[in-house]
């Protein structure tokens, strides 16, 4: 449901402001056995990524990128398709306003 709120921008600053960052990262480690609800909280965190208020709070949450980096390894193809959608997300994040030096990478 929360990925359905964030498609209207003007809901997004009042997501952000909800901890949500922090919640998502406490379901993930609960139900880290559940593919559909990985998936589930994995849109969501896309979702966060495409406005400012709300990327800053993913971007800024340490646990939510490590977590994610690790399920790029996971054995269901659908879970690396979306987490390989949130690094390419953060990527162009990083190019396009230099605000995370985290996700750039220099030749």
């Amino acid at each position: 449901m929360v990925g359905t709120v964030l498609t209207d921008p003007a809901c997004a600053p009042l997501v952000a402001d909800c901890g949500i960052a922090s919640m998502l990262i406490g379901m993930l480690k609960d139900k880290q056995e559940d593919d559909e609800i990985v998936l589930q909280i994995i849109f969501v965190w896309n979702k966060l990524l495409y406005y400012k208020s709300t990327r800053d709070v993913v971007l800024s949450e340490p646990q939510a990128v490590s977590y994610l980096l690790d399920l790029m390894h996971d054995q269901n193809t659908e879970i690396r398709k979306v987490c390989n959608r949130f690094v390419y997300m953060c990527l162009c994040t990083c190019v396009f306003t230099s605000s995370y030096p985290l996700f750039c990478f220099t030749r």
